[in-house]
């Protein structure tokens, strides 16, 4: 028996179709297949999706987050690939529009820099401003709660500079007055 399958699909075989009206004549073992690994894949989904709520309930209790020290909650607030990072750029050229912030940056995917801006903002660190113009305009600057991270950026930067030697290659110092 041979079935039909909309376009969009991948097979195996790595054909790829792209139009919603074309359709693909395939034999009924290839169908059954397909079905079985997007079946697998639905399933991994959501049992990652359910590992993840399961955490989160288990760890937040009253609104609050568990935590075993009190520098796990500093980690929890700076702790990301580029929060530390945003703070440091916002602590020393001041407010900055999200592009801006995404061009220092450089590698930064858009999507990140978003999540990463939001938990600061969660956090008090940083602030949102949106300005009402047409495209609308993000201004993001870091709080006085955000400026008491002052003295441990400072510090990161000394004991990073201090402790690169010959395995680092620096291709931004953003910490020495150079």
């Amino acid at each position: 028996m041979k079935m039909y399958i909309n376009a969009g699909i991948s097979l195996s075989t790595g054909v790829t179709f792209v139009g919603e009206a074309e359709k693909l004549l395939i034999p009924d073992n290839m169908y059954q297949h397909w079905i079985k690994r997007r079946n697998m894949t639905k399933k991994k989904e959501n049992t990652a999706r359910e590992n993840a709520e399961k955490e989160i309930t288990e760890k937040q209790k009253d609104g609050r987050i568990e935590v075993s020290c009190e520098m796990e909650v500093t980690l929890k607030i700076i702790g990301g690939k580029w929060k530390l990072l945003i703070i440091h750029y916002l602590l020393d050229e001041g407010p900055k529009r999200y592009n801006e912030i995404l061009r220092f940056l450089k590698t930064a995917h858009k999507r990140t820099l978003t999540t990463q801006l939001r938990e600061l903002e969660e956090d008090g660190i940083v602030s949102r401003t949106v300005y009402p113009t047409v495209p609308p305009q993000v201004e993001y600057a870091i709080t006085e709660h955000g400026k008491t991270l002052q003295p441990i950026v400072e510090l990161m930067c000394d004991w990073g500079y201090e402790n690169a030697g010959d395995k680092y290659i620096m291709t931004n110092a953003y910490c020495t007055d150079d």
